[in-house]
């Protein structure tokens, strides 16, 4: 503040000097209320980044967990057969009980490649017996399924599959997601702990805006000539301090809602840890039973179908 040289203040009695301010409170206005300004954005721009960034992560999410080994698009494969009439219903219990114990084979280990082949042979030319074209849809697509795993069982799986490609794929782009995700944890950590600091930061500051506010009150009480522009800086380090303070109250809750953001992410960062497991477990069991396997495996049968089932 410049001070006025006027032959009024020159007059004044020497009791009435004005009052020394104290280097505590000593004021630079714009450079105060830049700093307040600071800190009152401080946490909302953190929000604001962390927000963002989990919501660009969050939509590009790939669709890490198959259903089974199947297309993206397929359905789970069904059974169902004609039922109308004894002959009928003798039939498709036949059916599921072949597939029963086909699926038993299946999950033996070792697999015997050779009696499988047999047994598809086999059940497969009693179903073209029962069964006369045009035949029923499930049936004809279990049919499908077997012929594919017998030429995979026989060495002639042909190209990787859809599946196993996907399966593939999704083990990279989990570990991907993954490292963004744990990156992105470091850095929100690290900045919540810095804003949750400053706290500490805002009290001292509160006292230089107090002391600053009680020195321009001090003066605009002394200057009486210059009341007008004492009171008005007065009226702005007031509303600064009320500013500050109401940070100070607010600044639990904006700690608070940061930490359910960071909690969010590492809610995220968990579920791409589980991906990254469930795609590698995928892998290493496209790599141990064939997806031609597991799709005959996903059947659904009864053994007991068309018949009482048996005391337990």
């Amino acid at each position: 503040m410049k001070r006025d040289r006027s032959p009024t203040l020159a007059k004044v009695s020497s009791s009435k000097k004005p009052p020394v301010t104290p280097a505590s409170s000593s004021s630079n206005l714009a450079g105060d209320k830049a700093q307040v300004d600071l800190m009152q954005d401080h946490g909302k721009r953190l929000e604001a980044a962390l927000t963002k960034q989990i919501a660009e992560l969050h939509s590009a999410e790939p669709r890490l967990l198959l259903m089974s080994v199947r297309s993206i698009d397929d359905e789970p494969p069904r059974l169902n057969l004609p039922s109308d009439g004894f002959i009928m219903v003798r039939h498709a219990a036949a059916v599921h009980r072949d597939v029963y114990d086909l699926q038993k084979l299946l999950k033996q280990e070792p697999l015997d490649n050779r009696m499988i082949v047999d047994a598809i042979w086999v059940i497969t030319l009693s179903w073209k017996e029962h069964y006369v074209e045009p035949r029923p849809e499930d049936l004809v697509k279990l049919m499908s399924d077997l012929e594919d795993l017998v030429g995979f069982l026989s060495g002639n799986s042909g190209p990787p599959s859809f599946e196993e490609l996907m399966v593939t794929s999704n083990d990279s782009e989990a570990t991907f997601l993954l490292q963004r995700y744990e990156s992105m944890c470091i850095d929100a950590s690290r900045d919540l702990k810095i804003f949750a600091e400053d706290k500490v930061k805002m009290l001292t500051f509160g006292k230089h805006l107090d002391a600053c506010h009680a020195d321009w009150q001090t003066k605009a009480e002394y200057y009486e000539n210059k009341a007008k522009e004492a009171r008005a800086a007065a009226a702005e380090y007031h509303e600064l301090m009320k500013c500050n303070e109401e940070m100070i109250i607010n600044h639990p809750a904006a700690v608070d809602s940061l930490s359910q953001k960071v909690a969010e992410l590492e809610n995220k960062c968990a579920n791409a840890k589980t991906n990254v497991e469930a795609a590698k477990k995928q892998k290493e069991v496209g790599a141990s039973a064939p997806p031609t396997i597991l799709r005959i495996l996903s059947y659904p049968c009864n053994p007991y179908f068309g018949l009482p089932a048996p005391p337990q």
